[in-house]
C-alpha cells in the first residue's frame, strides 16, 4: 500500500499561537497535499497527538484546520490514531480530540482510539494506557501483520537532541518481529535496531 504518515501536528501548539499554527497549515498546503497529488497517494496515517492541548482547543486555530487540513483529507483514505495529547484522561483512551471533534462522522476518517486495528498488513496502535495495554499486547503477540504503526515510546528513541528514550510501552523483542516499526510521539527522526 503506497501511503502518506505524518505525526504529531499538536493543533494548537505554543499556547494557540497563530504562527505556529499558519507555519502548520503552510506544510499542508505547500507540501503535504501536492506530494500526495504528484504521487497519487490516497491513503494517509496520522500517528497521534494531532492537538497540543487536552483542555483546551482554539476554535479559530480549529476552524483553520476544519477548513485547510480535514476538507481536505476527505478526498482519502485516512486513518488518525490517538496519541498521548490527544487524550483526555491518562489511565484510559475513551475520551479523544478525534472523537470529540467527531472526525469519523464528519470526514470519514477511520479514527483508532483504544485497540488495535489492522489495515492490510499494519497494524495500527494508538497511545497505551492501563485500560488497553493488556487487550494491545495479547493482539502484538498474536499478529502476523510486516509493519505496525503507533504512537508508543521506545527505547532508544531520541527525545530531543541528546536525549533518548529509557522506556518501551512494548518490548523491543516482541517489536523486532514487524519488518518496521513506525511511531509518532518522538520530534526527532530516529532509528532503534
Amino acid at each position: 500500500m503506497q501511503c502518506a504518515i505524518v505525526t504529531d501536528t499538536h493543533l494548537g501548539a505554543r499556547n494557540n499561537c497563530t504562527i505556529v499554527n499558519t507555519h502548520f497549515l503552510e506544510f499542508f498546503s505547500e507540501l503535504f497535499f501536492p506530494t500526495l497529488e504528484r504521487y497519487n497517494i490516497r491513503n494517509v496515517f496520522h500517528l497521534g497527538d494531532l492537538g497540543e492541548y487536552k483542555r483546551s482547543v482554539n476554535t479559530l486555530i480549529l476552524d483553520s484546520w476544519n477548513q485547510q487540513v480535514f476538507k481536505k483529507l476527505q478526498d482519502y483514505s485516512v486513518w488518525m490514531l490517538c496519541g498521548n495529547h490527544d487524550l483526555f484522561y491518562k489511565n484510559n483512551n475513551s475520551v479523544s480530540l478525534q472523537s470529540s471533534l467527531e472526525l469519523a462522522d464528519r470526514f470519514g476518517f477511520a479514527v483508532v482510539q483504544d485497540k488495535l486495528v489492522t489495515v492490510e498488513d499494519i497494524d495500527l496502535i494508538p497511545w497505551l494506557s492501563t485500560s488497553n495495554y493488556t487487550t494491545i499486547l495479547a493482539q502484538v503477540e498474536n499478529s502476523i501483520s510486516n509493519y505496525l504503526f503507533g504512537h508508543l515510546e521506545v527505547t532508544g528513541a531520541l527525545m530531543t537532541p541528546g536525549i533518548f528514550c529509557t522506556e518501551s510501552q512494548l518490548d523491543l523483542n516482541l517489536l523486532s518481529k514487524y519488518r518496521r516499526v513506525l511511531s509518532g510521539h518522538f520530534h526527532l527522526r530516529s532509528t532503534v535496531s
